[in-house]
């Protein structure tokens, strides 16, 4: 991993409590967790954790897909 790269880790390998689902990740910058994505319903919702908001018009939101919701977390997390 690179430190310009955002990776998913399955929530189930990097949180030690069960307050996760199957389809429920952690996003990773520079080996720190710093937002989540997880389905919610048939969408998937996206956060950015609360230390990294600085300044951010966007800090969360849903998309129909996993892929689209990196992508969006991404294009927000770029954004400072």
């Amino acid at each position: 991993m690179t430190s310009d790269q955002l990776t998913l880790k399955r929530a189930s390998a990097s949180r030690s409590s069960l307050e996760w689902t199957d389809e429920d990740y952690d996003v990773l910058y520079d080996g720190k967790v710093v937002g989540r994505i997880v389905r919610d319903g048939p969408q998937w919702f996206w956060r950015i954790a609360y230390q990294y908001l600085r300044h951010r018009s966007s800090s969360d939101g849903h998309e129909p897909d996993q892929d689209a919701a990196m992508k969006a977390f991404a294009k927000s997390w770029r954004r400072e």
